[in-house]
């Protein structure tokens, strides 16, 4: 009885062992069958674009052959650096994001994650500049304009130094980022001006009221305030009744 366990534990072992071998050399098959692939195809897809087109198939291809100097079809697996194609789409500033992948067909796959312009800053003397959702600064480029909010103010020069980010005026880009992502909110609000401090004065798309909005602290209350002045104050008191609704009290909706 001990020595057939024993022999059923040496069989398992040895059957393990052959597996694991054939497993390892099959592996080794694929990845040196891959290393003599040739690419011969390449599928170019650019994600979250809504219908901002930013950049095309052709930019990405330039940006992974360096401008056209380091072909990439007709490239053998083994000579290609899968990480500095993936590097070099990620160059270009509306990328976010970019992953290369391939078969063994010598098929490649391209995706890449285009930024989305949520704000732009506009300024009388010097070059405008698209703020993304992420908070980036984002070059304008000839070929297309997004539709965003319009920033202009004192403030519109400082923005322009850095990204947006939890240390860079959090609060703001959090206010850009909840306009955008409302509907309603986002067709409504033309453009801003923020001064040094931060106080917000916004421009509606229809209407010609001034909101002064302050700072951009306790959005959504402020944003429903203002929801109520639409639907329940002009509507009652004509649309040309005032010139200015003011935000920034507590539990007050201020028209003059």
């Amino acid at each position: 009885m001990k020595w057939k366990t024993i022999n059923n534990g040496l069989r398992k072992t040895i059957l393990w062992s052959i597996g694991g071998l054939l497993l390892f050399t099959s592996i080794g098959f694929v990845e040196t069958r891959q290393q003599s692939v040739q690419i011969n195809k390449i599928d170019i897809r650019i994600h979250d674009q809504f219908e901002h087109f930013f950049l095309d198939e052709k930019d990405i291809l330039l940006l992974m052959t360096d401008g056209g100097m380091e072909p990439v079809m007709g490239a053998m697996y083994q000579d290609t650096d899968w990480k500095l194609l993936e590097e070099r789409v990620e160059t270009h500033k509306f990328i976010r994001y970019a992953e290369v992948s391939k078969d063994l067909q010598g098929n490649l796959r391209v995706d890449a994650w285009q930024a989305q312009p949520i704000a732009r800053i506009v300024r009388p003397d010097g070059v405008d500049a698209y703020i993304s959702a992420e908070g980036i600064i984002l070059p304008v480029l000839d070929r297309y304009t997004a539709r965003t909010v319009l920033i202009s103010g004192g403030l519109a020069a400082e923005l322009m130094k850095e990204d947006m980010s939890k240390d860079h005026f959090p609060e703001l880009l959090e206010l850009l980022q909840y306009l955008d992502e409302n509907e309603f909110w986002r067709a409504q609000i033309a453009q801003m001006s923020i001064d040094q401090n931060q106080d917000i004065t916004m421009y509606p798309q229809v209407s010609k009221q001034l909101i002064e909005f302050g700072q951009p602290t306790d959005i959504e209350t402020k944003l429903n305030k203002l929801k109520i002045f639409y639907q329940r104050i002009l509507p009652v008191k004509g649309w040309n009744a005032y010139s200015r609704v003011n935000l920034k009290y507590q539990d007050q909706i201020i028209c003059e």
